[in-house]
């Protein structure tokens, strides 16, 4: 089974600071492009979430024999697998969206990872500051559903109200702001090359941010399941 599936191993990246994602997400408030602030918050989900692995852009698939198949065993991130609260109690995800930004955390369920794991959730709590992944995740879910979407959509799923379709983020778009990013804010002179930043960085980035705050490598092995 392990031979017909065809998952390249992650390849390393460089870490990034928050600077990055909190760019992402500037760059998002002000632009008119839908896809454009879609990104910025994704960004700074993936920051704070994925130390887990997880996927939350659009499928990669390949073909074989014709047939279009994934290229990644774990599933993407849907609305039905985002979960808000409010001091204790459930907050409807169909909420408006002033209420969902009114939520003190988040849930995200992982329903399946690469290492067969399944089930598995991410609980964060409001950084009740302005980049924030509870706020994030609430604009994303929002914006889905205040469109005519379901809680099988995709997190990474946005809608174009000028072509009236939806479209869904991929890797492509996510590494070329990610780097847009990297190289507004200088960092290859203190020795972040934009070229080997990816979407990998988010994930990496966040490891080291705790690092940096003191939390031990345990502790960050725990979070990360490394």
């Amino acid at each position: 089974e392990g031979f017909h599936r065809e998952d390249p191993p992650p390849v390393p990246q460089l870490a990034v600071p928050f600077s990055v994602p909190e760019q992402c997400q500037i760059t998002g408030h002000k632009s008119k492009d839908m896809k454009t602030k879609a990104i910025g918050d994704l960004a700074i989900i993936a920051y704070f979430y994925l130390l887990r692995v997880g996927e939350y852009t659009k499928p990669r698939t390949y073909k074989s024999n014709g047939e279009e198949i994934k290229a990644t065993r774990t599933v993407q991130f849907r609305v039905g697998d985002v979960g808000f609260f409010k001091n204790g109690k459930i907050l409807p995800r169909n909420s408006t969206l002033q209420k969902l930004k009114q939520a003190d955390s988040c849930t995200l369920k992982i329903t399946n990872q690469k290492n067969g794991r399944m089930g598995q959730t991410i609980h964060h709590y409001t950084t009740e500051k302005k980049y924030c992944p509870v706020q994030a995740m609430a604009r994303r879910v929002y914006h889905i559903l205040a469109n005519g979407g379901s809680t099988e959509n995709l997190i990474c799923d946005t809608f174009l109200a000028q072509k009236k379709e939806w479209f869904q983020i991929t890797r492509s778009d996510m590494i070329k702001q990610i780097r847009q990013a990297v190289t507004n804010l200088n960092l290859n002179n203190k020795g972040i090359d934009p070229d080997l930043v990816g979407v990998h960085s988010l994930r990496a980035g966040g490891a080291m941010a705790l690092k940096l705050q003191g939390e031990s490598d345990t502790t960050i092995q725990k979070i990360g399941r490394w």
